[in-house]
């Protein structure tokens, strides 16, 4: 690649990130919405919970904003909106203590960049699950799909391009600047993955200290900065072992730190082992695909050109490309089924949400794509593990549809890319039941003239959330209730004292570490100006709080993947042994052997 072309793609590159980042950050954004939510529509929360998290897109005026929260009949719940954090773009909702049932909260704001009103909806439950969102969440925009899929699709070709021009290399007799063709095309892959990185909500670096996410972008973004410069080199100067290894170890930071960011990390147990999981997945797709992809690119217009370089490039390159690809191809499947295991709670979520729906779609089109490859792999002449002798028989005659047939499975692949795009945009299927709260329990009873509430229910974390409603039952009261706080007796003599925080009129709450499992009492003191404190007590059973185990289908699809991985690692050290033995013994240097009169 000369030095001008090497520019050009500079140039175009600077210009796809400052594109990027106007889209990310610039006024042209026409609507404000929401980017996540504490609790996200269609999860769940515990029962006496009293706050309710906004994450917006990009600044708003909060002071305008309008929200609403509805029980699922219409009736309307009092909500305070608390901009105390600091920040235009995020806003806590004080709400009285959800009872249990299917909630709706409705919001409007005024976008601060803009002047533009935009508004919007979740439904969650207290104690309950929406039944209209329980398996799958809601479904992500078309925006969201386009800009996912142009991540997907550019880091796995960034990825293809550490493997392609190895490969290429054996087809410089025709196809002279195809390896330096492959980096150039691997170079503009990870510029476009680094501009739509760019395309994030405005202010996240206002929260760079605290924010996980916005520090993970970070690491994502200078990890391709990395990768475009070394793909950069490799482009202008060849194939190089230090250039080659400073791209792929970026790339695959690159791969984790997306990972990290995403529903790997939110699982609520073996996070690390996800995060792997989905890096390896991407990563293997770069072999397969993004290698497939250059390989067609650079070598399939030579072949529709010079019908016979066809045959002489597909035992040069093509053959090559089948032990990766299999090997690619194995770590796909392998580690799919392990995330297909971790994200779904049952064989029924597949059918119940855009998660499940996507997933099924992208198996199938997996599937068509395998048998492609297959056909792809009898027709540049190699043998099929498993097929034995039939090989031969299931052979295609000629090799003059090769070009139809790559073309056909990279489509194939880029449409299964984009449910993949899906199922990184949506909620899981597991989200709504991932570390979620059961319904609490609780319990009344008068005492001098009150009728007290107390009820405790999972928060999360490992923590109990106990929640305190006092009502007048008897008129006039000695003095108004002025606070409440809790004394947890257990077996033995065990106390935990826990203090409340009043939420509104004659409603406290407070968060305990989850105590012991067994039976306790509940001893609520209700402090009274002028009046001594009124004392209720409670029987409470403490149930222990812990992370749900690994389901049926998980562990079924844990020791799958794991087979498969193992299959493919024994098969790449199986064929090396055979190249081994295969090879030609070297000839021996520097013995001289002599016999009979033809000594000196």
């Amino acid at each position: 690649m000369s030095s001008a072309g090497v520019r050009r793609v500079l140039v175009a590159g600077v210009v796809a990130v400052l594109l990027g980042i106007a889209v990310g950050v610039g006024p042209a954004s026409a609507h404000t919405s929401l980017g996540r939510s504490d609790p996200p529509d269609g999860g769940m929360v515990a029962v006496g919970r009293t706050e309710l998290s906004l994450w917006f897109d990009e600044p708003v005026d909060l002071a305008s904003g309008h929200f609403v929260l509805r029980t699922d009949e219409g009736a309307p719940l009092r909500v305070t909106p608390d901009p105390a954090s600091g920040r235009s773009d995020f806003l806590v909702l004080h709400t009285t203590p959800l009872r249990r049932g299917v909630l709706v909260l409705s919001w409007s704001v005024t976008s601060a960049v803009d002047g533009h009103v935009s508004s919007g909806s979740i439904t969650f439950g207290a104690g309950v699950r929406p039944p209209a969102t329980a398996s799958g969440g809601s479904g992500a925009s078309l925006p969201e799909v386009l800009v996912r899929w142009l991540q997907l699709i550019a880091m796995i070709v960034a990825v293809g391009a550490l493997v392609a021009p190895t490969l290429l290399t054996r087809a410089t007799s025709y196809a002279p600047q195809s390896p330096q063709q492959a980096a150039r095309l691997g170079t503009i892959a990870a510029l476009v993955c680094l501009a739509t990185s760019c395309a994030t909500p405005s202010g996240f670096l206002d929260s760079l200290e605290t924010d996980r996410w916005a520090q993970l972008w970070v690491l994502r973004g200078v990890a391709l900065a990395v990768a475009v410069a070394a793909l950069a080199g490799l482009a202008r100067r060849g194939p190089s072992v230090p250039r080659t290894a400073t791209a792929g170890c970026a790339l695959v930071m690159a791969a984790v730190a997306d990972a990290a960011a995403g529903h790997a990390a939110g699982l609520p147990r073996a996070s690390t082992a996800a995060v792997v999981a989905t890096s390896v997945h991407v990563l293997a797709a770069g072999a397969w695909l993004g290698t497939l992809a250059l390989l067609a690119t650079c070598l399939v217009p030579t072949m529709r050109r010079l019908p016979e370089s066809r045959r002489p490039l597909l035992e040069a390159t093509w053959r090559s490309f089948g032990p990766v690809a299999a090997v690619a191809v194995a770590l796909v499947v392998a580690s799919g089924l392990y995330l297909a295991g971790r994200h779904l709670p049952g064989l029924a979520a597949l059918t119940t949400g855009w998660y499940g729906l996507a997933l099924i779609g992208k198996t199938v089109l997996l599937a068509v794509a395998l048998a492609a490859a297959l056909h792809a792999t009898l027709v540049a002449g190699r043998r099929v593990p498993g097929l034995g002798g039939a090989t031969r028989l299931l052979r295609p005659a000629g090799d003059s549809g090769f070009p139809r047939l790559v073309l056909t499975e990279l489509v194939v692949l880029g449409v299964a890319v984009v449910l993949a795009a899906v199922m990184t945009t949506v909620p899981t299927a597991r989200t709504a039941t991932a570390g979620e709260p059961s319904p609490g329990t609780g319990t009344g009873v008068t005492v001098d003239g009150l009728f007290v509430t107390f009820e405790a229910a999972p928060a999360g974390s490992g923590e109990f959330r106990l929640a305190v409603q006092v009502n007048a039952v008897t008129r006039p009261q000695p003095g108004p209730v002025t606070g409440a706080d809790v004394l947890l007796v257990g077996d033995g003599g065990r106390q935990v004292r826990v203090p409340l925080q009043r939420v509104e009129a004659g409603h406290f709450e407070g968060a305990t570490p989850a105590p012991s499992s067994g039976d306790w009492q509940a001893w609520v003191s209700v402090h009274r100006t002028a009046a001594e404190d009124a004392v209720a007590q409670v029987d409470w059973r403490s149930a222990p709080v812990s992370t749900p185990g690994p389901t049926r289908l998980e562990v079924v699809t844990t020791v799958l993947a794991g087979l498969l991985a193992l299959g493919a690692l024994v098969g790449v050290a199986l064929r090396r042994r055979r190249e081994a033995d295969s090879a030609p013994e070297p000839a021996r240097q520097g013995i001289t052997v002599t016999t009979g009169g033809d000594a000196p």
